[in-house]
C-alpha cells in the first residue's frame, strides 16, 4: 500500500550572506542543515548559521552589503 504522506520538501539551499574578515583564536559554525565546522578567515557565512566564538577569541564579518560585525569571545550569534 503506498504512503499517503505527502514527499517531503528538498531542503532550501543556504545563502551566502558574508564572510569572515578577521579572526583571532576560535570560531565555530553550525550551517541551518546542522552541519558544523571551524572557521576560518576567507570562510563565508550563511544565511541561518549560528556562530560561536571560543574564550579569548573574536571574529570579524564583513556582509555582502559591506556592513561588519566583530563578536568578541564566548560569544554566539545567528545570521538570519
Amino acid at each position: 500500500m503506498p504512503d499517503p504522506r505527502p514527499a517531503p520538501s528538498p531542503p532550501l539551499p543556504q545563502t551566502q550572506i558574508g564572510w569572515v574578515e578577521k579572526l583571532d583564536g576560535t570560531a565555530n559554525v553550525r550551517h541551518a542543515d546542522g552541519s558544523t565546522g571551524v572557521l576560518h578567515k576567507g570562510d563565508n557565512v550563511l544565511q541561518g548559521d549560528e556562530i560561536r566564538t571560543g574564550s579569548e577569541s573574536k571574529i570579524g564579518l564583513v556582509f555582502l552589503d559591506h556592513s561588519t560585525f566583530l563578536l568578541s569571545s564566548n560569544g554566539k550569534m545567528v545570521l538570519d
